[in-house]
Order: structure tokens, then C-alpha cells, then sequence
């Protein structure tokens, strides 16, 4: 099985930008990554959470939706502009697809601030 390392960071490289990043205190994106990180989904779904898919109570997150980008293709065969769209297709077409993930410390306490910051 060939294995794929251009798109993958290495655990020093994580550690590092993790690092970074949580020393940027309350900024959107740098709070995203990270979340990204911690909670080991596609960008896809993680673009498509929603406060209602998060049970803080049994420390999950329901996985049923994905953020896809949508083209369409005119008559003289050049695409649309892209829209991003919230889909409930999930990446292969499986039910597997829509399943429950636990939510780390670390990504609950991104989640708590995000909800204390937006609140405000």
C-alpha cells in the first residue's frame, strides 16, 4: 500500500503550529486549526458543524454534513464562481460517513471559548 506524506504534517510540525497558534489568544482562525487538529475529521465536515451537532454533556460532535464547493458548467464549457455549499452527503456515500466523534480536552476548551467570544 503506498503511503501519503505530502499532505500529512509531522508530529513535530503539529506540535509546533499548535504551539504557535495557541498563543494567539481568541483569534477565529488560529482557533479553527486548531480545533481542526484536535478533533481528527475532514475540513469538509468541520466547515459544516453546527452548534446543535455538539453534546458537551457526553463529549461528541455529530458528523452529518459537509462544506463541498460547487461549480457549474456553462455553455462555453467555463465554470460558474464557486459556491460553497453545506451538503448532507458525507465523503464516500456510505452511512459510515455520519457517525458520532469525541471531543478531546483540548477541543472542548477551543469550543467553550468560541461559544464565550461569539456570545459577546
Amino acid at each position: 500500500m503506498e503511503e501519503q506524506y505530502n499532505n500529512v504534517f509531522s508530529e513535530t510540525d503539529a506540535v509546533t503550529l499548535l504551539t504557535y497558534l495557541q498563543e494567539i489568544n481568541n483569534e477565529p482562525y488560529a482557533l479553527a486549526i486548531q480545533l481542526f487538529f484536535y478533533l481528527f475529521i475532514r475540513i469538509g465536515e468541520m466547515k459544516a458543524i453546527r452548534w446543535s451537532d455538539i453534546d458537551f454533556a457526553n463529549r461528541r460532535v455529530y458528523l452529518h454534513n459537509q462544506a463541498i464547493t460547487d461549480y457549474e458548467l456553462n455553455d462555453d464549457l467555463t465554470f460558474s464562481a464557486r459556491e460553497v455549499v453545506v451538503s448532507d452527503r458525507m465523503k464516500g456515500y456510505t452511512s459510515k460517513g455520519y457517525r458520532y466523534e469525541h471531543l478531546t480536552d483540548q477541543a472542548i476548551e477551543i469550543l467553550e471559548v468560541t461559544q464565550s467570544v461569539g456570545n459577546h
